[in-house]
């Protein structure tokens, strides 16, 4: 009778030991106009975070492990304005107060989101 316990006691162990399915967080991404935009990490230069008239608004959301697959989804959250940003295939996205510039990886390789790159946005 031990042996069956101990025998049981240890399958039971064992089964919740096998190797578990690591899920990452992917970048901050929205898509929009069937286009997937995803954060540069870079502020819109000179845009006061007072400054939140909008084209549109993030109204669904995936998982942050997932890429967003309709458009006005994200994979950070609901509620975010956006407008179209100061060059093709860039977004601009009001977050907590500030606005980020979101970009398709083809504006990423190619533009520079500094200041003297991507240029200014005055109030």
């Amino acid at each position: 009778m031990e042996k069956r316990i101990l025998f049981l006691l240890t399958c039971l162990l064992l089964t919740g030991c096998g190797p578990e399915k690591e899920v990452y967080d992917l970048p901050p991404q929205v898509m929009v106009d069937g286009t997937v935009y995803g954060t540069t990490g870079y502020p819109v230069p000179g845009q006061s975070s007072d400054d939140t008239q909008t084209e549109g608004t993030i109204t669904s959301e995936v998982d942050s492990s997932e890429v967003p697959t309709e458009d006005d989804q994200s994979n950070f959250g609901t509620g975010y304005g956006y407008r179209a940003g100061l060059h093709d295939g860039t977004l601009e996205v009001h977050i907590d107060g500030d606005w980020v510039i979101f970009a398709t990886q083809e504006a990423k390789d190619t533009l520079d989101f500094t200041v003297e790159g991507y240029g200014y946005r005055p109030d």
